[in-house]
């Protein structure tokens, strides 16, 4: 009797843990189905958002590219209108230096002649009319026009583009050859702002040939 007893109790707590087991085991393999579930759909958006990432980039790559083109094109913009306020400031500067130039020639053609009409007058017209051409070379001078008047015995090299020569005496030394030897009337330039030196009118000057008796 107690032998049965004891078989009995073994086969009652088997039972038990057989359907705990097996509970177990459907439990793990339901947590296997769903982490399989679940990672194919992690997998699923891992493809979906790569896409997406691809699609992005291409699209910022499109867009990079287009602003590349757009700066390019900027740029060549810039660098034309550049071009043509530098042809237009050079056009202007011409246009305003030509007509100065007429109205400063006139001017200097009337202070040429108040010059020698002192030089042949009496001493109190001749101040007077002294005074009136300093008066035209004074406002002369206020638009930049300067006199240009070479000392004689200064090397007429250097000089070519701002003096006419209009007669060369013979020199009496030979270290004179090649010097001013008299300035008939003074030149003016003008300096403009980019440092060319524009000229209004070249000085009449007389330059020292070859010494008397040499070549």
């Amino acid at each position: 009797m107690a032998a049965r007893k004891r078989s009995g109790t073994e086969a009652g707590e088997g039972a038990p843990l057989e359907e705990l087991a097996h509970r177990i085991s459907e439990e793990l393999d339901s947590m296997r189905r769903e982490m399989a579930r679940l990672a194919g759909m992690i997998s699923e958006e891992s493809v979906r958002i790569t896409g997406e990432a691809g699609k992005v980039g291409a699209a910022a790559a499109a867009a990079d590219e287009a602003l590349s083109g757009v700066s390019a094109e900027v740029a060549a913009l810039r660098e034309h209108v550049a071009r043509q306020q530098v042809q237009l400031r050079r056009w202007q500067e011409g246009y305003d230096w030509q007509v100065q130039r007429r109205v400063c020639s006139r001017l200097l053609r009337v202070a040429d002649d108040l010059e020698r009409t002192a030089a042949d007058s009496e001493e109190k017209t001749a101040d007077a009319l002294s005074v009136a051409r300093d008066h035209i070379l004074i406002v002369l001078e206020d638009e930049g026009i300067e006199e240009l008047r070479p000392c004689p015995g200064q090397a007429y090299a250097g000089l070519e583009k701002v003096a006419k020569v209009v007669g060369r005496p013979a020199a009496s030394e030979p270290d004179m050859a090649g010097t001013v030897a008299e300035v008939l009337s003074p030149g003016y330039t003008r300096v403009d702002g980019d440092g060319i030196v524009r000229v209004l009118r070249p000085a009449r000057i007389t330059v020292y040939g070859a010494a008397e008796g040499r070549e």
